[in-house]
């Protein structure tokens, strides 16, 4: 069995007892920047960094090559909200962690009962970046202690404080 792509627990493989195909694989790198109105006449651009790494493919699922479509749909919508590396020929491609965004379903085949004989699915990943607690959120943090009685109690001058009523002269 060829394993060409892996996500987590989704292979997509070619062997003689299952065929799924990877197609049209891209990925690429954009960058992230601000604009601001300058008064002065001058828009300004600041470049912050680069917008996080999308990567694209599809599939075909086909009964006849061993895989059944309708148990693919139950399956991607179930990984929704979760993270893995995704590797590529036995190795890493792209960042630590790739998030699942988009799963989209088309050109589905039936039989005269209705059966899903085969489909198409384009699969979109976005690199996964964890949550960071920002400043305002700390602050929020420290107002809220500072009301209980454990805040009350292990509350004490800063450094700075200390450091400036070290310098005012005694009278």
């Amino acid at each position: 069995m060829a394993v060409t792509v892996q996500w987590g627990p989704k292979s997509f493989v070619v062997s003689p007892g299952q065929v799924v195909p990877v197609r049209d694989l891209t990925t690429g790198y954009s960058r992230k920047s601000e604009t601001n109105n300058d008064t002065s006449g001058q828009p300004t651009t600041n470049t912050t960094g680069l917008e996080l790494q999308q990567v694209k493919f599809s599939t075909t699922y086909m009964i006849a090559a061993g895989v059944d479509p309708i148990t693919e749909i139950a399956d991607w919508k179930s990984h929704f909200g979760k993270q893995y590396p995704l590797i590529l020929n036995g190795q890493q491609f792209g960042p630590d962690l790739m998030e699942l965004v988009s799963v989209d379903f088309s050109n589905l085949k039936l039989d005269n009962n209705g059966r899903i004989l085969s489909m198409d699915a384009a699969i979109s990943f976005e690199e996964f970046v964890p949550q960071t607690t920002s400043v305002d959120q700390k602050k929020e943090q420290q107002q809220s202690d500072a009301g209980t009685a454990e805040g009350a109690m292990s509350a004490a001058p800063s450094t700075a404080e200390k450091a400036a009523k070290k310098e005012t002269p005694a009278r």
